[in-house]
């Protein structure tokens, strides 16, 4: 990371650069926004933003951030303290600013300030030799050359650091701004690295450093483990993907709910508390399926390709792979649950030709013969809903629709998705992600 020197001529533009978390880019534009709002008002050129495509970067962490390789580094007051690596889907990015030009190079370092009632000044900034100025002598202007009471002076400084006290009344005479200009001239460089403090990944060299780890996020649930948990739950039941059939059950609840009784070692059933482990989730054929899957998973999303996943549900997954813990649960739950839906469903998918719309934006059907093909559960702002996705019978034109009401109809006796079904929706839009032609339904229901 770089910031702008404090004691030279200004002339250039200057630089900051940094990385930021992916998910943190959302919020730049605003940040720069309101530092160009300010920098308008004190007399600044607008700053540049360039952010460049997020990628996947390991960095030092502290031990608690870290998923795997915890070694020992240095002990500090308080204890021993572990780091280890941690991958973060980041981008760089480099802001570019012009600093506010004040004539002659000066710089204001503070102001020395009467005390009423005491013989003592209070001095703001940050001033060398400050003890020098507690009884300074206030009367005397380097501006005006001349002496009379002041309550308040303004401390300078040139570039070659030669210094100069300059009464409030004289020193846009001295300088050609305002006080207020000058001060925010001086404390621009700051300015902007402040407002990206918080934003930015802090420089983990140093395991001293205050901000160590601040802005990073906590891992989640580690992928293999989470993906060891779904295939023995899955085995359990036939391999069938199940989510949300009368709306009290999901495999991510049920994956989360034996997470949390593994981790306590125990398990309520019924009116008694009963001893609970992975052994009684996990099998060695759903190990082995639970590696095979993430093996093929991380072939199908590489990591050097996730810049260039524009799907956001690709682009989740393949962050949630290559950085080895989730942050979605129950996405990773339902991508992972699909793929082993298919692999040991009985029918197998034939090959579709061209998917084209169907019928008409608004249009309001019933009696539609819909095969389903895919089921997923997704995290949204207003709490879980289930995408289901096929094909309109007779046809290769797909559907998608986004359930989050009772899906009761979607199931066999044995809990195992139907193949097909009757409905009855509206034709919410047509569109085209860059996965062929699709029709996405709302209100679906069961057509009566």
């Amino acid at each position: 990371m770089t910031v702008a020197a404090d004691h030279k001529e200004i002339t250039d533009v200057e630089e900051l650069s940094l990385y930021v978390l992916s998910d943190n880019v959302h919020g730049i534009q605003k940040i720069v926004d309101k530092a160009n709002k300010k920098a308008n008002k004190y007399g600044a050129k607008p700053i540049d933003l360039e952010i460049g495509k997020a990628y996947l970067k390991e960095f030092t962490v502290p031990g608690y951030l870290a998923t795997h390789n915890i070694r020992e580094i240095i002990t500090l007051q308080g204890g021993a303290r572990t780091v280890g690596e941690r991958n973060y889907m980041v981008c760089d990015i480099k802001i570019v600013y012009t600093p506010i030009k004040i004539k002659g190079g000066w710089r204001v370092l503070g102001s020395v300030e009467m005390l009423e009632g005491s013989e003592w000044n209070v001095i703001n900034g940050n001033i060398d030799n400050i003890g020098d100025l507690k009884q300074y002598d206030l009367t005397w202007c380097d501006h005006c050359n001349k002496r009379r009471n002041r309550k308040k002076v303004i401390v300078l400084e040139d570039k070659d650091g030669n210094r100069k006290d300059v009464g409030r009344q004289c020193i846009k005479d001295y300088l050609g701004i305002s006080i207020t200009n000058a001060i925010f001239a001086a404390d621009f460089a700051s300015y902007i690295w402040n407002l990206f403090c918080d934003v930015s990944i802090p420089c983990v060299d140093d395991p001293e450093d205050e901000r160590f780890g601040g802005s990073l996020p906590e891992p989640g649930t580690k992928i293999d483990y989470l993906a060891r948990i779904v295939a023995g739950i899955m085995e359990k039941s036939r391999w069938t993907y199940r989510s949300n059939k009368n709306n009290d059950y999901s495999t991510g609840m049920e994956v989360m709910e034996a997470i949390a009784n593994i981790r306590a070692g125990k398990r309520y059933d019924g009116y008694k508390d009963q001893p609970f482990s992975i052994d009684d989730v996990v099998t060695e054929t759903s190990d082995k399926a639970a590696e095979e899957i993430l093996a093929e998973l991380k072939a199908e999303f590489p990591a050097e390709k996730i810049p260039e996943l524009d799907n956001s549900f690709d682009y989740d997954l393949a962050v949630m792979l290559h950085v080895g813990d989730t942050h979605k649960e129950s996405y990773f739950i339902g991508m992972m649950g699909y793929r082993m839906y298919k692999r040991y469903a009985t029918n197998n998918e034939k090959k579709r030709g061209q998917s084209n719309y169907y019928g008409n934006v608004g249009d309001k059907i019933k009696g539609v013969e819909i095969e389903i093909t895919k089921t997923m559960e997704i995290d949204g702002c207003y709490g879980n809903s289930l995408m289901i996705c096929g094909y309109f019978a007779g046809t290769d034109d797909k559907f998608v629709t986004f359930n989050s009401g009772n899906t009761y109809w979607m199931y066999n006796d044995d809990n195992s998705v139907k193949e097909s079904v009757v409905i009855a929706a509206t034709i919410k839009r047509h569109e085209d992600r860059g996965y062929g032609k699709q029709t996405s339904l709302t209100r679906v229901r069961l057509s009566k």
